[in-house]
């Protein structure tokens, strides 16, 4: 075989392999042979020594890994496959940064939140999410040229639908504050907020007069 038996793109365990090509040399006399990366026979093309053989009459194939010649190869014949594969979309991967630092990569990107937005330079996509010390709490209110603002809105209201407890299990292990950001909280009926031992849930911290 030729180099890394002569390949084209990624590894072909990849599923995102979209051309394969497999070069052999034989030594002697062989009929058989092993297409390593599989192949779909509707997609799968055999040359010998450059000139295209026809499936049927040249060669046989049909199990996805194996064919084999009619006419044997020899000693100084080069056989080559090639299969074509589609690109499966739903396993590709995803480089991800953050500000220009590799984190890793991954199938699904999955945003939590408001204020995200996003702009595509080349082939990267940039998401902002606003929000922070320059972006306030809530969603963002940006200028009219789009820009960041240090406004954002928050609900007046929260619905509170179904029973929640804050507890060290999900309200962390020490004393600390559970901060609603809307500064009325309404509680249905047969609803209730249970604050455990050390929490203390304030309700009111953005609200300023009528506001």
């Amino acid at each position: 075989m030729i180099g890394n038996n002569g390949y084209i793109g990624r590894s072909p365990s990849d599923s995102t392999v979209t051309v394969a090509r497999q070069v052999y040399q034989p030594t002697g006399i062989q009929t058989s042979f092993v297409f390593a990366s599989g192949y779909d026979l509707q997609y799968f093309d055999v040359y010998l020594n450059g000139a295209k053989k026809i499936r049927g009459i040249d060669y046989s194939a049909g199990d996805g890994q194996n064919f084999s010649l009619t006419t044997p190869a020899q000693l100084g014949d080069i056989v080559e496959a090639v299969t074509y594969k589609a690109f499966n979309a739903a396993q590709a991967t995803i480089g991800i940064h953050s500000n220009g630092t590799n984190i890793g990569e991954a199938n699904t990107l999955n945003f939590v939140g408001t204020a995200t937005t996003f702009s595509q330079s080349g082939d990267t996509i940039n998401v902002e999410v606003s929000g922070g010390a320059s972006g306030g709490v809530g969603t963002a209110i940006k200028y009219p040229n789009n820009t960041r603002s240090p406004f954002s809105y928050i609900d007046a209201t929260v619905n509170v639908t179904e029973s929640i407890g804050l507890t060290t299990a999900n309200a962390g292990e020490s004393y600390s504050y559970v901060v609603v950001q809307e500064p009325r909280i309404v509680v249905s009926t047969g609803a209730t907020i249970t604050v455990g031992l050390g929490k203390t849930l304030v309700t009111d911290l953005y609200q300023l007069g009528d506001l």
